[in-house]
């Protein structure tokens, strides 16, 4: 006869969300990094004869590095661990406090379903099918959304140089202007020698 079972030790809520996070990537990272994020619809192929012509979600994680500099993440909806919202005033005061960021176990989660919950809520306008959209969240619009480590991610990097370096064509897009000065934001980036 098998034995009856008998109550365990419960997990706290923060420990269940790092059984979530394990093998996981925070998007953007690293600490205390955060982005706005905005759900996207894409119609998929115009193609009328195409099979796969069901739309298709992501999120889209925009990451401001400065005046001069943005990186824009998407990531597929299947992909998503799980989204951390959290308030601007919440990200600028982030601290450490020994063991992790204050405001990540106060931060709104937002899980895979509830994002699949709201892609079935909004109406979508039938009569512009081709066109893509854009919405942000309910729960917020700034955040850090994790992925597994093998995750697919588009990355687009948007850099701010001057008429003669884009036509020199000596810059390279991934080193952007990182290492700029906020003094020189609005200025070109400087060039290799």
């Amino acid at each position: 006869m098998p034995p009856d079972p008998v109550p365990t030790l419960e997990f706290s809520e923060g420990q269940a969300l790092a059984f979530d996070l394990v093998g996981t990537v925070s998007l953007p990272g690293p600490y205390p990094s955060t982005g706005d994020i905005l759900l996207i619809r894409y119609p998929g192929p115009a193609d009328p004869r195409a099979k796969d012509r069901h739309p298709r979600y992501y999120l889209k994680i925009v990451q401001q590095l400065s005046q001069t500099h943005t990186v824009t993440r998407f990531v597929a909806i299947p992909d998503i661990r799980m989204v951390r919202i959290v308030e601007d005033a919440e990200a600028a005061s982030a601290e450490w406090t020994g063991d992790g960021p204050n405001w990540l176990s106060h931060a709104t989660v937002v899980r895979p379903g509830e994002i699949r919950d709201l892609i079935a809520s909004l109406k979508w306008d039938p009569k512009a099918e081709n066109v893509a959209y854009e919405v942000r969240l309910p729960q917020g619009t700034r955040g850090i959304v994790y992925v597994p480590e093998n995750a697919p991610v588009l990355t687009r990097h948007e850099s701010l140089i001057s008429a003669a370096t884009s036509a020199e064509g000596s810059f390279t897009a991934a080193r952007g202007c990182a290492k700029e000065k906020k003094s020189q934001a609005l200025s070109a980036c400087p060039r290799d020698p």
